[in-house]
């Protein structure tokens, strides 16, 4: 009996430590041409610190006959990683992976650092075939630029350009339809978080409410519902949100002085150089439309380049229109800046140029590109 007792005992004893750690993940790989040297694996132990940038580990294996492995633990079943050779904070070769707590594996060839093969993370075979899609269609973009370069004939050089929105869009709609197709996916609010600058407010919050619970509870949606939170502040026939700035002659002005006129809000940068191509069409509707009640308010990401934005506005001739800094200021050391007065921010503008229209009641019309202001325009002063 004492025997059985023993060895009933001893068996416990045994499943009790090679019993796996459910948060413990497992990273082994193969590299060429990286002998004896050192290789790093920079991730977040909670994907929620990936948002914020806190809590970045990084671990450190040196090349072994060609093989490397780390070991470590993460408290969520997904989060970010990146594998890196060389100077962590200047020249180096990276690859982005997601990382679960599973048994992974790398194969990487050190002359095509970023095409590193995982395998072992239900996330990262989603996420590379979905670039794989992808980048046959950034490949189509390429060669036709390539022939941009190389064409003189202004009118043939339009054109092509003209190729390549069709595949920029389809190339967007295939990350949307990931989303809308993969509500339990992890891979997906992160793939929103990318695209939903692009995207509308009825879009993202379809996308939002269609995730699983363990999405919304794991997946670092909170960037979503800030998101969220601003657009629903800025949706058509709400009031637009107060500017209050110095504009560029240092005098105090608000947007909302200019109640009872259309105001196009036109958010740019002077190094920005499709809203600078956007100018001269701005004018002319400014030229047409001014004595009817319009009038134009720039908000410049040129908090750091002043002098820039200046010269700018005096080159481009705009010096009419209302300009003003989109309040964005840095610390010492520019190193962490603080974004609470920040303009951009306050409407949810993550892409330059971006247009609101504002209309007389100083109510936001809505977000449009040049094509779509001018149509919008005419039906407003030219009924």
């Amino acid at each position: 009996m004492k025997i059985i007792l023993f060895l009933a005992w001893t068996f416990f004893i045994l499943c009790a430590c090679t019993e796996r750690n459910p948060n413990a993940f497992i990273l082994e790989g193969s590299i060429n041409g990286l002998e004896g040297e050192k290789i790093y694996l920079l991730y977040y132990s909670d994907y929620s610190d990936f948002a914020t940038g806190v809590n970045q580990r990084i671990d450190t294996a040196v090349v072994t006959k060609g093989r490397f492995q780390f070991r470590g633990e993460i408290r969520t079943p997904m989060t970010m990683g990146a594998l890196l050779v060389g100077d962590m904070f200047g020249q180096n070769r990276n690859c982005q992976l997601f990382l679960e707590p599973t048994e992974m594996k790398a194969v990487i060839d050190f002359e095509k650092f970023n095409e590193a093969k995982i395998t072992g993370s239900l996330a990262h075979a989603e996420w590379d075939s979905l670039m794989q899609r992808k980048s046959f269609l950034t490949a189509q973009i390429m060669k036709i630029y390539e022939r941009v370069a190389v064409e003189t004939d202004e009118i043939k050089r339009n054109a092509l350009k003209e190729e390549v929105r069709p595949l920029e869009q389809e190339g967007g709609n295939l990350i949307q339809n990931f989303i809308e197709t993969h509500p339990n996916s992890l891979v997906s609010p992160y793939l929103l978080i990318l695209e939903m600058g692009r995207m509308p407010y009825e879009k993202i919050k379809a996308a939002y409410d269609n995730f699983s619970d363990r999405v919304r509870k794991f997946g670092n949606v909170k960037k979503i519902e800030d998101e969220l939170t601003t657009l629903a502040r800025v949706q058509p026939g709400l009031p637009a949100p107060e500017i209050s700035a110095r504009d560029v002659n240092g005098h105090e002005v608000r947007l909302s002085m200019l109640k009872g006129k259309y105001v196009i809000l036109d958010f740019w940068a002077s190094w920005c150089v499709p809203c600078r191509q956007s100018f001269p069409h701005v004018k002319e509707l400014y030229e047409k439309y001014h004595q009817k009640g319009l009038e134009v308010f720039c908000v410049a990401d040129n908090d750091d380049s002043e002098d820039a934005w200046k010269k700018a506005i005096e080159k481009d001739g705009v010096e009419m229109f209302i300009h003003v800094l989109r309040g964005r200021e840095n610390d010492q050391g520019m190193q962490k800046p603080d974004y609470s007065g920040d303009i951009s921010k306050a409407y949810a503008v993550h892409f330059l140029p971006t247009k609101y229209l504002i209309d007389n009641e100083g109510k936001i019309v809505g977000k449009f590109d040049d094509v779509t202001l001018d149509i919008k325009l005419k039906e407003i002063f030219d009924e």
